[in-house]
């Protein structure tokens, strides 16, 4: 081969070249080992160039570190050789020290244990380390990485992405409609979706190797937890989990994506086809519905909500991420006054019921109000209003609804708050509400009332609240 100590493969790779080199010379420990890779990859027609011999050696590390010891939280890596596929660089590692979960969270690992590091994950510190073009985001810097390893440039980027305050309005309509629908005002698409698409797309790029590694379809606190660890917070990723579960269950997402076929499985990822193969899935997974091959409750546990509706799913997270973010101040209430059953402008409708109806909650309860509670009405009347819209009998609006209670209940539980037993919860009676007829009464929509815990009570006016408990209308905080 040549002379040159310090060779380096000129971007793009070949990746024919490379799957060559790889099977030829699988591991890359130790710079002979490096050395038959490259070579390897050269012989198979794989473009080089000679890497500044003069000045650069195989251990440089361009990095100020204070510390060099490995302590508690740190991640040592030894990267061996790198792949790319599809906007996401694909690197042999060997984790030698991680004591740290949130660490591991942010690494995607796939079944031979390779780890991925998508293009862009941000962190509240991400670190950008340029390795051939090679991108790795652990969450402090990388002073323990393998001194033959050489790095060009670590930059520091802060996340760009931030939710900030969403009107009660703006974000019912988001929720209550389809992605496409002209009536979700850009600036909120942009705030709860647009402006961070690419990490829901990596979330489901997650999704499908834990699928395609023959794991367990993911139940709701898991699902949770692996986008927690994509996300920066628990609020973010409750929404993500709510966008990403909807566009997978409903379609027509901007997140892209879509079935192509079904004999054989094959999904779309904004442009990328996936195949999922039914002989390879784990035991758990079911791989028909009615019939029909899809790969929705491979990803996601049939047994957590059923097989009724994918789109159960979704409600649970949109009643979590409500509590939640209602909790947080994330939500503002009461400030809109685009409330009217006297317009075709579906805002100002949907402002009208949720106020008119969360105001009846309110007086039935009694007591004080909070930000705990206005979003457990919140949800309660995003509830009670698709079950009064589109409920096509009552025992499958009940299902529903009870799915939703849960969800709500998730969200305040993952925010901290204990939930007091009086708060109530309302179940409508299907098809009693309309376009021409949005005002919801709870003394005559309502089928049924469940306490704060799913408790089956009296529909009556006064559903079992005693004197005593009246005054306990605001969540607690542990």
């Amino acid at each position: 081969m040549s002379e040159c100590k310090n060779r380096r493969a000129i971007k793009p790779l070949n990746s024919d070249a490379v799957k060559i080199a790889n099977k030829f010379q699988p591991s890359c420990s130790n710079s002979l080992e490096r050395k038959k890779w490259m070579d390897a990859y050269i012989k198979a027609g794989g473009q080089w160039e000679c890497a500044d011999p003069e000045n650069s050696t195989p251990g440089e590390i361009l990095l100020e570190c204070t510390d060099k010891k490995a302590g508690k939280g740190d991640l040592i890596v030894q990267v061996v050789n790198e792949i790319t596929s599809e906007n996401v660089f694909q690197a042999d590692v060997q984790i030698k020290l991680i004591n740290n979960s949130s660490v591991l969270n942010k690494l995607s690992t796939d079944c031979e244990g390779k780890v991925f590091f998508t293009e862009q994950i941000y962190g509240q510190y991400t670190i950008d380390v340029d390795y051939e073009n090679l991108k790795m985001f652990p969450p402090s810097q990388l002073c323990n990485i393998n001194s033959e390893n050489s790095f060009k440039k670590i930059n520091i980027i802060p996340d760009p992405h931030s939710i900030g305050v969403v009107s009660q309005t703006d974000a019912s309509v988001f929720f209550s409609q389809y992605e496409d629908d002209p009536n979700i005002p850009n600036s909120v698409m942009n705030s709860l979706l647009s402006n961070f698409i690419d990490k829901h797309r990596s979330l489901i790029r997650e999704l499908i190797r834990h699928v395609q590694c023959k794991k367990p379809p993911l139940g709701l606190d898991k699902f949770f937890q692996i986008a927690r660890g994509i996300f920066n917070d628990d609020l973010t990723a409750l929404l993500a989990c709510h966008n990403v579960t909807k566009a997978m269950a409903r379609g027509r997402s901007p997140i892209g994506w879509s079935s192509v076929s079904r004999s054989p499985l094959k999904y779309s990822l904004n442009g990328t086809e996936y195949e999922f193969d039914l002989s390879k899935t784990h035991a758990n997974a079911l791989t028909k519905i009615n019939g029909r091959n899809t790969a929705f409750y491979m990803f996601f546990n049939s047994s957590d909500l059923g097989i009724k509706d994918p789109g159960d799913w979704y409600h649970f997270y949109l009643m979590a991420y409500a509590t939640y973010a209602s909790k947080e101040g994330i939500i503002q209430f009461d400030v809109d006054n685009r409330g009217s059953y006297f317009t075709t402008n579906y805002a100002s409708q949907i402002a009208g019921a949720i106020s008119d109806l969360s105001g009846e909650m309110l007086s039935e309860h009694g007591g004080s109000d909070s930000n705990e509670f206005r979003g457990w009405r919140w949800a309660n009347c995003l509830s009670y209003l698709e079950g009064g819209f589109y409920g096509d009998s009552q025992k499958e609006t009940t299902r529903e609804s009870k799915i939703h209670r849960k969800g709500a209940y998730f969200g305040l539980q993952k925010s901290g708050v204990r939930i007091p037993d009086s708060w109530r919860w309302y179940i409508s009676k299907p098809k009693s509400l309309s376009y021409t007829n949005m005002r919801a009464d709870l003394d005559d929509e309502t089928s049924l009332i469940l306490d704060s815990n799913g408790k089956e009570l009296s529909n009556d006016k006064e559903p079992g609240i005693t004197q005593s408990n009246r005054n306990s209308s605001g969540g607690s905080s542990r």
